[in-house]
C-alpha cells in the first residue's frame, strides 16, 4: 500500500511553487523512519483524487500561507498584483481549502489522519512528530517514542522554510485584509447567493469578507435579516466592541481599533476568534499561576460542623451548597460531604431537579450537592454557604468527551444520551468540530452558563427573555456569583484544597482523599460503562476548541485571581 503525504501547501516554495530542498529532506527522513513509499502532493493535485479506504495521509493544514502560495502563481500567470485583487482570491480560493479539509480530513476513511503543525513542530518536535510516526507505522513505533533530539533532528530543515512563509511579511500584509482573511468560515459562492436571495442585491466584496467570518449559514442568514429589518444595526455596535475589548483583553479599544474591527468583524463570534489567538489574550487568561500554597490563600472562619437536625425547622446554620460542574471531582466531593454531615443530612436531587422540588422538601435538607445552576439554588431557604471545585475549561472538555466515550451503547440508547451517542460515533477531533456539538450548552462555555443567573433547564436558555442574554452578559453574572462563594477549589490542587475545604466547613480534614467515579475504575466496574483508549485532541483542535471555553477561561482566571 502506498502511504500518501498530501504536502498542503505550506510546504511547497511560495517564490517557485515548488517542493522546497528542506521539505524534501525531512520528507526523505520521514520515508526512511516509517519504511513506507511516500508520495509528494500538493493540494491542487490532490484536488481531483478521493482518499482510498485503508490509505494513510499526513496532512498540514494552514489556509493562508498556502492561500498566498496560489495568489502568487495567479500573479505569474497575469493576475494584477493588487491588495484588493489579493483579498479577492483568498476569500474565492478558500472554498478550496473547505473542499480539500473536507475530502481528506473529515472523510470516513481518513478519520485518524495525522495533521502535522509545523509551529509546534518548532516548540515540540517530539510531541508533534511522534503521532504522524505512529500512525504511519504503528508496529515500529507505537511502543517505542522517537527520542527528542531525534525528532529534533527531523524538524529542523523546516524551520528554515517557516520563517519564509509567515503572512505578516507578506508585501500585502494590509492588517485590515489579513485580519478579515484569517477568520473565513463559510464559502464565498454561499455568502453571495444568500446575501442575494435576501437583501435582493449583490454584494461588495468586503461585505462578503465580512460575511465569511460568520460561523455557520444559519448566523449568516440571521444577521442579514436583521440587517434588512433595521440598516442601522449592520454589524459590531460601539458597545458591542467596547464590551468584547474589555472583557476579553482587560481594556478600552484605541479609535483605530474601533474602526478596523466594524470594518473586518460582522458579529462578536468573529471578533472573539481572533482575541483567543492572540498574544494580549494568551498573557492574560492561559499562563494564570496554577497551584496556590495554603499560606497564601485566605481562609474562611471555620463553622461548627452540623449535628442533630431535625427536619423542617428553620436553620440555625448556613446550608452548604455544592454546585457541581461535570468532571471536576464533584462525586468524590459529594462523598466527602456525605461522611462529613451525615447522608441523612444531604438532599436527594443529584442533577439540576431543584425546580421540582417543594419548599418542604428543600427546607428538609442542610447539605445540598448536585449539577445545578446557580439560579436553582436561590430556591433553597436560608443562608447558604456556596462551595464548588473547578478545573482548566479545555482539560474539562477533554475528560467529558472521554466519559460520554465510554458509555455503553446499551445505556446510550435506554436512555437517548445524545452527546455520549455523538462521542461514540466521533474520535475527539472530530467531535469537537461538528457545528451541532460546538453549538451545545453542555459544551460551549458551560461554566459560565452553570455560574450565570440563567436556568440550564430544557429549552429555557433558547425561549422568551433568556434567549436575549449573551454570553457576555452571562460572564458578567458569573463572575458576580463566583465572588458571594465561601469557597472555590481547583482539580490541580485537590488534595490540599479538600483541607481547606474542610477548615472552611468546620470539619475534619481527611488524612487521605478517596476518588470517585473516575474513569479508569468505572471502565472495570461499571456495567454501564465500556473499555476505551483515551482520546487526545490534536494541537489543533486544542487552538479551535478555545472558542469553547474563552468565557469559562476568564471565569476560571478570576477564580484563581480570588484566591491571592
Amino acid at each position: 500500500m502506498t502511504h500518501v503525504t498530501a504536502v498542503f501547501w505550506p510546504l511547497t516554495d511560495i517564490r517557485s511553487g515548488s517542493i522546497p530542498d528542506e521539505a524534501k529532506v525531512f520528507l526523505a527522513e520521514l520515508a526512511n523512519a516509517t519504511e513506507t513509499k511516500i508520495k509528494v502532493a500538493t493540494a491542487e493535485q490532490l484536488s481531483g483524487e478521493d482518499p482510498i479506504e485503508g490509505q494513510k495521509v499526513v496532512v498540514h493544514l494552514a489556509f493562508l500561507p498556502g492561500a498566498i502560495l496560489a495568489f502568487e502563481k495567479a500573479v505569474r500567470d497575469g493576475l494584477e498584483d493588487t491588495v484588493d485583487n489579493f483579498a479577492r482570491f483568498v476569500s474565492e480560493y478558500f472554498s478550496n481549502f473547505l473542499d480539500f479539509r473536507k475530502r481528506w480530513i473529515g472523510g470516513s476513511d481518513v478519520k485518524s489522519t495525522p495533521k502535522l503543525n509545523l509551529n509546534a513542530m518548532r516548540l515540540t518536535p517530539a510531541k508533534t512528530l511522534n503521532p504522524v510516526l505512529n500512525a504511519l507505522a504503528p508496529e515500529k513505533h507505537g511502543t517505542t517514542p522517537l527520542l527528542t533530539t531525534d525528532a529534533e533532528r527531523f524538524c529542523a530543515p523546516l524551520l528554515p522554510l517557516l520563517d519564509r512563509l509567515v503572512p505578516d511579511t507578506f508585501r500585502h500584509n494590509n492588517e485590515d485584509v489579513i485580519t478579515g482573511l484569517r477568520t473565513l468560515k463559510l464559502p464565498r459562492h454561499v455568502v453571495q447567493q444568500t446575501y442575494q436571495n435576501i437583501m435582493g442585491r449583490d454584494a461588495t466584496n468586503a461585505q462578503i469578507i465580512l460575511l465569511q467570518g460568520l460561523p455557520t449559514i444559519d448566523r449568516l442568514r440571521a444577521s442579514l435579516d436583521a440587517s434588512k429589518k433595521d440598516p442601522k444595526q449592520v454589524g459590531l455596535s460601539d458597545r458591542d466592541i467596547q464590551t468584547s475589548y474589555n472583557i476579553f483583553l482587560g481594556r478600552a479599544p484605541s479609535p483605530q481599533e474601533m474602526e478596523r474591527v466594524k470594518n473586518t468583524h460582522p458579529d462578536i463570534t468573529s471578533l472573539r476568534q481572533v482575541f483567543l489567538k492572540s498574544s494580549e489574550f494568551s498573557a492574560q487568561y492561559k499562563n494564570i499561576a496554577g497551584a496556590q500554597s495554603a499560606a497564601n490563600v485566605q481562609q474562611s472562619t471555620p463553622a461548627t460542623p452540623f449535628k442533630n437536625i431535625t427536619k423542617f425547622q428553620p436553620a440555625k446554620e448556613d446550608r452548604v451548597v455544592f454546585l457541581h460542574i461535570p468532571k471536576c471531582g464533584g462525586t468524590t466531593l459529594h462523598n466527602m460531604l456525605s461522611y462529613w454531615f451525615g447522608q441523612s443530612n444531604v438532599h436527594s436531587e443529584r442533577l439540576n431537579g431543584l425546580y421540582g422540588h417543594t419548599g418542604a422538601s428543600l427546607a428538609s435538607a442542610m447539605v445540598f450537592s448536585g449539577h445545578y445552576d446557580h439560579y436553582a439554588t436561590t430556591l433553597i431557604p436560608g443562608p447558604k454557604k456556596m462551595i464548588t471545585f473547578l478545573r482548566d475549561p479545555l482539560d474539562r472538555l477533554v475528560s467529558l468527551y472521554n466519559f460520554h466515550r465510554a458509555h455503553s451503547p446499551s445505556i446510550i440508547e435506554r436512555h437517548n444520551l445524545v452527546l455520549p451517542r455523538w462521542a461514540n460515533e466521533h474520535d475527539v477531533d472530530s467531535y469537537f468540530e461538528h457545528p451541532v456539538i460546538r453549538n451545545s450548552p453542555a459544551i460551549n462555555n458551560t461554566m459560565v452558563r452553570y455560574f450565570s443567573d440563567v436556568p440550564q433547564i430544557g429549552r429555557y436558555h433558547e425561549t422568551g427573555a433568556a434567549k436575549e442574554i449573551s454570553l457576555d452578559e452571562m460572564l458578567e453574572q458569573a463572575l458576580r456569583n463566583l465572588e458571594k462563594f465561601a469557597f472555590v477549589g481547583f482539580m490541580d490542587q485537590y488534595e490540599a484544597d479538600m483541607k481547606r475545604l474542610a477548615a472552611t466547613l468546620g470539619c475534619e480534614p481527611p488524612s487521605k482523599v478517596k476518588k470517585h467515579q473516575v474513569l479508569d475504575d468505572l471502565m472495570d466496574s461499571s456495567p454501564d460503562m465500556r473499555k476505551i483508549a483515551k482520546q487526545k485532541p490534536t494541537a489543533q483542535s486544542r487552538d479551535d476548541m478555545e472558542e469553547l471555553v474563552a468565557y469559562d477561561r476568564i471565569l476560571y482566571a478570576h477564580a484563581r485571581e480570588l484566591l491571592k
